[in-house]
């Protein structure tokens, strides 16, 4: 699905924002998927990464590069080294292979494509998600309480990760530490991976970020735990093996080569895997159900192809009857327009008659007139009959009356017979139309009953209705225009016409056919289940193989920590040293399962004689041990006398009186003036202790205090600097201006050359405070 941000001007102004800002408008962007959305990879000196932070806007990220940039081992550190803190060869090659380990990402290898060495590093993979879902609150219930605090934004992060020291001079040169931040922090921005060191930014020490983790969220050192918070505070599994299983899912999408090693079989057990299980006795009607639904959905498959079948005879059929109708119709038209030129013409003729009474009845009129004029005219015509004029006269009036007549005459069969060649003209155009239909409707008639009688003949196996049709699509071929009344049979036999012995033979055959579906179908499901019970135990086995491989790989690292601190400086056994490190090579190569076991044997054997050896030589020991300890018992009984003498010696010196220097009464005064004013201010003697060396030598500690009390200095005042100036004010004004030792006095020469050596003691000012 593509987004589409909606308003490209967010910035208003030429320069485009920044790559943060950027990510932050793609992270407005509604949409998206639910829940937890992965915001940000983070990597601080992981393989030749110092420290970099991968933002995924939206949940989304597509990384491109050219070969050995680094993808897939961004790939890796996402997926799946931080979701569940395993880092052995086998996961961390995006092809399931073994001949890359984590001892390279951490310290490097001159060995690879791609060199680089480190003695010693501290490396950090981090994931970060974001809570999506503003309706419902995260799983965790510490960020559950967040949420229902109205702390939102603290409760949307959840950070997961898993945290390496590396060493190369240790027997195990990699030590991890997992890690859930479960309060909302976030790495680099409140918990930082980077601390100021002397040459600048370094990675901070697996110590101090472990007791910082301490009050931001858990910390585990066993992948198991691990996995297990994981799963229920990201995904919400209640069962880790289903956060097995999606990681297997997820090794798979990450391979470059899926086509290779995703078959279809693995897609369907993938899906078997997400699916819950089903109870027996709802699989059981489920397969009856599916099984029942089988033989319907065969019978209506069946049903269905009879009724097409069916279906497109009558369809046949229909178009027959419309070309019989369409044949039957251009007859009728035929007649019609044969009926309609019969009428045209009688029309024309009724019409021409009707002119010609007309005419008739003018020209008789004319002629009544003509023989009036002809009565009046008579008389003039007696006179003037003898005339030759008039003889001239009447003969071309009678020559003009005729080509008068003779002209009407003419045009008016002129006009009769441009009608006629007009109306005969459109009958020969309706009839050739008539006939280009004719033509068509008898094609596509023969075309339906040739796949009328293909269907009845190979699709239903109608032989009766398929003989029928041939006759049909016989007589359909004679048939003409030069046929008046065509004879066509019209009549298709029905399904019950078939005999009855070859209908039961049908249904036998029908029978037998589902009996064959139903036996195919069951020992296909038995098939099916056997192989779910064969993959179920192969990933039961895979994974004992998985824990009892992390027990081994528990018990021998602390087989090993013992090992180590009890051999540290002891020289019992040379050579166990070569057996521990033949231990850790056998761990680290990559070897079958079943050659491992039996180097673990063989190894399992030499550590015992090895131990049976050291045991030997620990009896020795300890037998010089115990004469040492009896010789040692002695002493110490004689050095018990000496203490206990001493230390009645030190109580009855603690019950003697100690003695209390002689104080003036002025100086008594000055100090309860003082304390009446908020000032605090004590005698020298109780401020002052001599050092240890001076301590243990009487004469001269006595000497050096005697001499301060003859100088009158063992019972002088002393106060904070603070209080100095204050102090001498109020004493100058209560007359006691000398009951406070001014050392600084002193120490410039303003006393007598007795007090100039007193200096010495100006420590005893500071001890005040």
């Amino acid at each position: 699905m593509t987004y589409r941000i909606e308003e490209p001007t967010l910035w208003n102004g030429s320069a485009p924002p920044s790559a943060h800002t950027q990510v932050q408008i793609l992270q407005q962007v509604a949409g998206g998927p639910p829940g937890y959305r992965l915001r940000r990879i983070i990597l601080t000196n992981f393989w030749l990464y110092e420290h970099q932070e991968f933002e995924i806007p939206h949940g989304r990220l597509f990384l491109a590069g050219d070969n050995r940039s680094g993808k897939s081992t961004v790939l890796t550190a996402a997926i799946t080294l931080a979701l569940d803190g395993d880092y052995h060869p086998e996961r961390i090659d995006t092809f399931g292979k073994k001949e890359k380990r984590i001892d390279y990402y951490i310290l490097g290898s001159t060995e690879s494509n791609t060199p680089f060495t480190r003695d010693s590093r501290t490396s950090y993979i981090a994931l970060e998600f974001e809570w999506c879902d503003m309706d419902h609150p995260p799983f965790a219930s510490e960020l559950r309480a967040l949420w229902e605090r109205g702390e939102y934004q603290r409760a949307s992060f959840l950070t997961i990760g898993i945290a390496f020291h590396g060493n190369r001079n240790n027997a195990n040169p990699i030590t991890a530490t997992r890690f859930l931040i479960t309060d909302g922090k976030r790495l680099e921005y409140d918990i930082p991976t980077l601390v100021e060191g002397k040459d600048g930014l370094r990675a901070c020490d697996l110590k101090t970020f472990k007791k910082t983790l301490a009050e931001h969220g858990q910390v585990f050192d066993s992948s198991h735990e691990y996995e297990q918070k994981v799963a229920q505070y990201l995904f919400n599994f209640a069962n880790v093996s289903d956060f097995r299983r999606l990681i297997r899912q997820l090794l798979y999408l990450r391979q470059p080569n899926l086509n290779s090693v995703l078959s279809l079989e693995k897609v369907r057990e993938f899906l078997d895997q997400s699916l819950p299980s089903i109870p027996a006795d709802l699989i059981q009607h489920a397969a009856t159900t599916l099984e029942l639904m089988g033989s319907l959905q065969e019978e209506i498959e069946r049903r269905k192809r009879a009724y097409g079948a069916v279906e497109k005879l009558h369809l046949a059929q229909q178009v027959v009857t419309v070309a019989k109708a369409r044949i039957a119709a251009c007859e009728y038209v035929h007649a019609q327009l044969q009926a309609q030129a019969a009428q045209n013409d009688i029309v024309r003729l009724k019409r021409n008659i009707t002119r010609a009474e007309h005419e008739q009845e003018r020209l008789q009129t004319r002629i009544n007139d003509l023989e009036r004029e002809q009565v009046e005219l008579s008389g003039a015509i007696s006179a003037l009959e003898g005339s030759e004029g008039l003889q001239a006269a009447r003969r071309l009036n009678e020559a003009h009356g005729v080509v008068t007549e003779r002209a009407k005459d003419f045009t008016e069969k002129s006009e009769i017979l441009q009608e006629a060649t007009a109306h005969r003209e459109q009958i020969e155009q309706d009839i050739d139309t008539q006939s280009d239909e004719f033509t068509q409707a008898h094609r596509q008639s023969i075309q339906l009953l040739t796949m009328m009688h293909d269907l009845a003949d190979q699709v239903a196996c109608w032989q009766l209705a398929a003989d029928q049709l041939m006759a049909a699509l016989e007589q359909m071929k004679r048939f003409s225009l030069d046929a008046s009344t065509p004879d066509i049979q019209t009549r298709i036999s029905s399904l019950l016409d078939v005999p009855l012995q070859e209908r039961l033979e049908w249904l036998r055959t029908l029978r037998r056919l589902h009996q064959d579906i139903a036996q195919a179908t069951t020992r296909l499901q038995t098939v099916q289940q056997q192989e779910t019970q064969a993959y179920d135990e192969f990933d039961k086995v895979s994974r004992q193989f998985d824990s009892e491989r992390e027990k081994m790989y528990v018990a021998q690292q602390d087989f090993t920590d013992r090992l180590d601190t009890l051999l540290d400086g002891s020289t019992w056994h040379p050579d166990f040293t070569d057996l521990h490190e033949r231990a850790v090579q056998c761990w680290n190569e990559s070897l079958p399962p079943q050659e491992k076991v039996a180097q673990i044997g063989t190894l399992i054997q030499a550590y015992e004689q090895a131990i049976g050896e050291v045991l030997e030589a620990i009896k020795i020991s300890l037998r010089h041990i115990q004469q040492e300890l009896a010789s040692a018992r002695r002493r110490q009984g004689e050095k018990s006398e000496a203490a206990k003498q001493a230390r009645i010696a030190y109580e009855r010196k603690l019950q003697e009186p100690e003695y209390t220097p002689y104080r003036s009464e002025h100086r008594q005064q000055a100090r309860a003036c003082l304390e009446s004013q908020g000032i605090a201010a004590l005698p020298l003697y109780m401020l002052i202790d001599f050092a240890p060396e001076i301590d243990s030598q009487s004469p001269l500690a006595g000497g050096i205090e005697y001499l301060l009390e003859d100088a009158g200095l063992l019972d002088a005042l002393v106060v904070l600097d603070s209080d100095a100036v204050t102090a001498d004010a109020i004493l100058a004004q209560a007359g006691l201006s000398d009951c406070r030792l001014d050392i600084s006095y002193l120490s410039n020469g303003h006393g007598s050359q007795e007090q100039q050596h007193i200096p010495a003691l100006s420590p005893a000012t500071g001890l005040l405070q």
